[in-house]
């Protein structure tokens, strides 16, 4: 150890006057180093007292003072526990903070026995020094034997010693029995000890037996020194997540509440129906650099998104900013949409063929071919190659490692960049249309940051396993969804059983497959319900979700849509919006007023109006931009006119419904085409090409003829000048010489 390899014996027997001290001289003592003198006004009235118990050495001149060199080892500790807030912060990051401050590179390596990551152990050592694991392995040894081979194999290059022929400091079964004895005791409270409050607490052990144990067991992790900040005092106890894991309450099954108000909506699959309907009309422009969506089109196409409860706009991704994001890679995951345009000029999304039949769809039969692409049995082939992310675990040091094809495919990636870079970069054709790279995310049952390094098919059958979980909510029963997750990650964990037989559940974390911890599981797999949760379920209408209370606790409720996206359900229902009969009225003037909240309408009727506001009162208008469109995205007339009489309890003024017929009527589609023309210099010669070409050509007047198929020309020019007929060649559009294309590198 680098601070914490000390007489501890010595600290213990100055933890007397230490506790006598004032708070403004602890704070001076525990900023000076030996090398440094300060002014001995800053001890106060203390000055006497530490000269005596030889804390420090006062100048010859009277006005200075330094550490007494019997107190080195003491200051260094009391900076030591200084360093890190254990106490009030003991998350993952201020232990690996620790450890890389106390322990050596070789003693991490060394404490971390059971799989080493590639980029040091530190990491691995900081999940299982968290962990209940972590004390019971040492708890579990029965002998001297057994403990001095369990401590030798964490003495990476010379032992500690303490006075013993063996080098050990567990070198008696005194010192083994004290150490556990201790670890115990702590075990059973909740909160840490103060140090000067050991010796009291632990009397049945002698001082030494005490400093002894007290040593071994911040050498092996199994406790901590930290420092109490409002009155600096030195306390002790096991890292601080582990007792609130031993004494917390154990989970209860989610109980049947009824919440105060409610929200279900498919928003992503409506928010995908927004982004193309402003696609068909406008084409939102894309940055080159990254294909984001610029401001001014994003914030465009967020104010016309469905209205959501405030209190939705909460969770994680369901924020206009987040929700445009989703549907923008749903889109193009699906091929709904599409980069075209010239890159650095005009690059813009337009929407693809399959996306006009999309759109001609009800909103039940586009929300099915999004869940019939995303149910388990559609996605079973995908399961093994999903790639491998960050594991979310506390302190968030999981590397975003993907699978063998993944590791593949980067390492190919490289080889190009590497290419590339000696090539020349000044002759790059800006005119080359511009196409996306690597943009369209994994879309499966599972969402890309569900996997989190579990080989799927070696270890855990995670979609079954998530079926499983949700699949036990009952129908049109509302549970508490923390209540829910907190219930499954401790007592229905199936990462948990997994952990223990013949073939336990390994986990990818740091660049290596190693056995998770308890802590580890519970963590993992709540995430993986929190996930599956907010990034597929929430957003393809799987759950009604509500407020309840209060406090607003959020709970859930699995819908017939999420139990067909589940597949324990052939079918199901989705956009009968009978319901909300009565709260929407046409006028005249052709705006849509809506009486009362209705998401779902909104939804409906954002695909044919212009929003004008949200919330109540009039939020749409009917123009001839909008029909036309409608009627770009293959919607008719017909299905206008029938949702706005099944929405509206009164009869729809006559004159909206002709005008809505009369613009469909005017809409139509065309197809252009390029074509090379044949001048003729009079009708007798147009006549000749005619007959030359036959039913390749068609007359456009008497004197020009169309080439409608270009690869004719070479056999018609040949015919032609067989029959005394020659093309001019200066007339003859000269072939551009192609540009040398630079491939733009990518990091």
């Amino acid at each position: 150890m680098k601070l914490f390899d000390l007489d501890w014996l010595d600290f213990y027997q100055r933890l007397a006057v230490w506790d006598r001290l004032t708070l403004n001289t602890r704070q001076v003592l525990a900023q000076l180093k030996s090398n440094k003198a300060v002014n001995v006004r800053g001890f106060g009235d203390d000055l006497q007292r530490l000269a005596d118990a030889r804390f420090v050495t006062v100048y010859g001149d009277g006005q200075r003072a330094k550490l007494h060199k019997e107190c080195l080892d003491f200051a260094r500790a009391i900076r030591a526990m200084c360093r890190h807030d254990i106490l009030d912060q003991p998350d993952a990051a201020v232990l690996h903070g620790y450890i890389l401050d106390h322990f050596t590179r070789a003693e991490q390596s060394a404490l971390s026995t059971d799989g080493r990551s590639y980029h040091g152990s530190a990491h691995d050592l900081t999940r299982d020094a968290m962990s209940v694991g972590w004390l019971n392995d040492f708890l579990s040894l029965d002998n001297l034997a057994q403990a001095q081979e369990w401590e030798s194999l964490r003495e990476p290059d010379r032992y500690y010693y303490r006075g013993d022929s063996k080098g050990l400091i567990l070198n008696s079964s005194e010192a083994l029995t004290a150490t556990q004895s201790i670890i115990r005791q702590f075990m059973s409270s909740t909160e840490p000890v103060l140090f000067k409050d050991t010796p009291v607490r632990f009397k049945h052990l002698s001082l030494p037996h005490l400093a002894a144990a007290t040593y071994a067991g911040i050498r092996y992790l199994l406790l901590f020194p930290s420092m109490r900040r409002d009155d600096m005092t030195p306390m002790i106890g096991l890292w601080p997540t582990i007792p609130q894991r031993l004494h917390r309450p154990k989970a209860k099954q989610p109980k049947s509440v009824t919440p105060d108000q409610t929200f279900h909506c498919a928003y992503l699959m409506e928010d995908m129906t927004t982004v193309l309907v402003g696609a068909s009309g406008e084409p939102p422009r894309v940055r080159s650099t990254d294909q984001a969506l610029f401001a001014k089109a994003r914030e465009q196409l967020e104010s016309n998104l469905m209205s959501v409860p405030e209190w939705l706009t909460q969770i994680e991704g369901c924020a206009p900013g987040d929700r445009v994001q989703a549907a923008v890679e749903f889109l193009r995951g699906f091929g709904f949409i599409e980069t075209r345009g010239t890159h650095g000029k005009d690059l813009r999304l337009e929407p693809t063929t399959e996306a006009r039949d999309w759109l001609g769809m009800s909103s039940r039969d586009r929300l099915k071919s999004i869940l019939d692409r995303l149910k388990p049995d559609q996605s079973q082939d995908q399961r093994a190659g999903l790639p491998a992310n960050h594991s979310n675990l506390p302190g968030d040091f999981g590397c975003d490692i993907g699978s063998v094809e993944d590791a593949a495919r980067f390492a190919r990636d490289m080889l190009v960049l590497a290419e590339l870079d000696d090539e020349d970069d000044d002759d790059y054709d800006y005119d080359t249309p511009f196409t996306s790279y690597g943009c369209d995310p994994h879309f499966a049952f599972l969402p890309r940051a569900v996997n989190c390094g579990i080989d799927l098919a070696r270890d855990l059958d995670i979609p079954a396993a998530l079926i499983d979980t949700y699949g036990s909510l009952a129908r049109r029963r509302f549970v508490q969804f923390s209540h829910f997750v907190e219930y499954h990650m401790q007592q229905a964990n199936p990462l948990l059983i997994r952990r223990q037989g013949a073939k336990p559940l390994k986990l990818n974390i740091g660049w290596s497959w190693r056995k998770p911890t308890d802590e580890e599981a519970e963590d993992l797999w709540g995430q993986l319900l929190v996930d599956f949760f907010r990034r597929r379920l929430l957003p393809l209408g799987g759950v009604q979700v509500g407020l309840r209370g209060r406090a607003g606790a959020l709970c859930i409720s699995l819908t017939d849509v999420g139990r067909y996206l589940l597949d324990l359900a052939r079918d199901f229902e989705y956009g009968n919006c009978n319901d909300q009969q009565g709260r929407i009225v046409v006028q005249p003037n052709f705006d849509i007023v809506f009486l009362s909240p209705a998401p779902l309408a909104e939804a409906t009727i954002a695909r044919f109006a212009d929003r004008k506001a949200n919330g109540t009162g009039t939020l749409f208008k009917i123009t001839k931009t909008s029909i036309f469109t409608a009627a770009s995205c293959n919607m008719t007339a017909s299905q206008v006119l029938d949702t706005l009489r099944d929405l509206c309890a009164k009869a729809v003024p006559s004159n909206v419904t002709r005008e809505v017929r009369d613009w469909f009527d005017q809409c139509g589609r065309v197809a252009i085409k390029t074509a090379l023309l044949i001048q003729c210099p009079n009708a007798q010669i147009a006549t000749r090409v005619l007959a030359a070409g036959g039913k390749k050509l068609t007359p456009i007047s008497d004197t020009v003829v169309e080439l409608a198929d270009r690869k004719f020309k070479a056999p018609l020019v040949k015919k032609l000048k067989e029959t005394g007929v020659f093309v001019d060649q200066s007339s003859q559009p000269a072939i551009p010489k192609p540009k040398r294309r630079r491939r733009r590198r990518q990091w």
